[in-house]
């Protein structure tokens, strides 16, 4: 594969720094353009550089601390450009331990955006929120991109919580940054245009010039959004494309083309098939510490088989679910528990689900235990019997609840009460 300029221009910067003998800019240079490579889709000599520069900065041969920020940087846009979590938690971890010793504090605007694209994927939403956050009021001081670089991975986290109109609010000022890509046709697809969808990911795919295979992701996305689209021909072109990728050449490459092309399967009514690559799919997710993928192809297992076998059908959909709310994804849960219901497996509101609730809608739900009937709650809040009624009926559907007073139930166990009755 041919390198980039910037790739050549690094190899003769990491020429220069060893002639000179100078330790911090080789070890810079050397995460640069391991960066370089592994987003040119030369992940394995790309990840051996950054291990390289990671060893040797965390292993005191650099001089000045802040090369410790530089490479630590590099090699968190790496793995979350490749979704290589397990690889990011060790050098952390290692980079944690060093700034306790010297206190370095490594994570700085654009490190915090990658590091919380990382938590994103390995699950951890209340830290990547955290991250992602403080990424965004530091980038007030670094330029546009660090903060385009936190509002992408606010986004990706929003949209998976189940966000999706904050999702899309926080990618208008992101634009068409070619990072963002998969995110934005993500969000138009769960807005319900697959058409927009498709077409953002055509158009970032047709500007690599046959360097598709760095981003496997962006072809897998494009499968969901010809299947969206119903085109399962061009979906089945495009999934056999992730086949022809080498695993090693991405750590996600086989459980993303044992996804796509277990949903081609399905769709083309081979389920057994599909079934076969959609559980070979799970297990690489959970191998790869990717608990959202997992659940999502758990659900999308338990779709192809409940034709022949609703019994494994109900436990793959309560072990998706089950995860899905540990995680805080509401939109998903609410999918895999009305499939869990078509099957006829009762499912319950949890305290999880309560978080998909507006302000409002958790005042009225406050006050249901109480027994007041609408008027009354209007009286209460200050709005009318008829927004009550309203957000009544929101209240059950966001909780998959039948009647009120399985609603008041539900506040009196969890608490939700308002201030003056704690």
């Amino acid at each position: 594969m041919t390198r980039s300029p910037s790739a050549d221009l690094l190899s003769r910067a990491l020429d220069l720094a060893r002639q000179c003998g100078d330790l911090d800019l080789e070890l810079a240079a050397l995460a640069d353009l391991g960066l370089a490579l592994v987003t040119r889709g030369e992940v394995a000599d790309g990840l051996r550089l950054l291990d390289e520069a990671m060893a040797g900065t965390l292993g005191g041969e650099c001089e000045r601390l802040d090369t410790v920020v530089w490479a630590s940087c590099s090699m968190l846009a790496a793995c979350s450009l490749i979704g290589d979590q397990r690889r990011a938690a060790q050098w952390c971890a290692a980079a944690e331990s060093f700034s306790e010793t010297y206190g370095c504090p490594f994570l700085q605007a654009r490190c915090r955006s990658h590091d919380g694209r990382v938590l994103v994927a390995a699950g951890d939403w209340v830290l990547a929120e955290t991250e992602l956050a403080r990424a965004l009021a530091m980038s007030a001081e670094c330029g546009r991109e660090p903060r385009i670089e936190a509002l992408a991975g606010l986004a990706e986290l929003k949209l998976r919580q189940g966000a999706v109109d904050e999702a899309a609010r926080l990618l208008t000022e992101v634009g068409d940054w070619p990072q963002a890509a998969l995110v934005t046709a993500q969000v138009l697809a769960a807005q319900g245009h697959p058409d927009r969808a498709l077409a953002v990911l055509k158009t970032q795919l047709s500007g690599m010039a046959g360097n598709e295979a760095a981003y496997p992701a962006l072809n897998a996305g494009l499968v969901d959004a010809h299947l969206a689209c119903g085109d399962i021909d061009q979906a089945e072109v495009t999934a056999g494309l992730l086949l022809n990728i080498p695993p090693q050449q991405h750590p996600q490459t086989m459980a993303l083309a044992e996804r796509a092309n277990g949903l081609v399967a399905s769709a083309r009514g081979e389920s057994e098939l599909a079934a076969q690559r959609l559980r070979r799919a799970v297990a690489e997710f959970e191998g790869l510490s990717l608990p959202f993928e997992a659940a999502r192809a758990r659900y999308e297992l338990a779709r192809t088989v409940m034709g022949t076998d609703r019994s494994i059908a109900g436990v793959e959909a309560g072990r998706a679910l089950e995860e899905l709310e540990r995680l805080g994804a509401a939109r998903d849960a609410d999918q895999v528990a009305a499939l869990l219901r078509e099957l006829g497996v009762a499912t319950k509101a949890g305290p999880r689900q309560a978080g998909q609730l507006s302000q409002r809608e958790r005042d009225v739900l406050a006050l249901l235990p109480r027994g007041l009937t609408n008027p009354e709650i209007a009286e209460r809040l200050f709005i009318s019997p008829k927004t009550v009624a309203h957000h009544v009926s929101s209240i059950l559907a966001k909780l998959n609840l039948k009647t009120r007073t399985e609603a008041a139930a539900f506040a009196a166990t969890y608490a939700l009460m308002d201030d003056d009755t704690r």
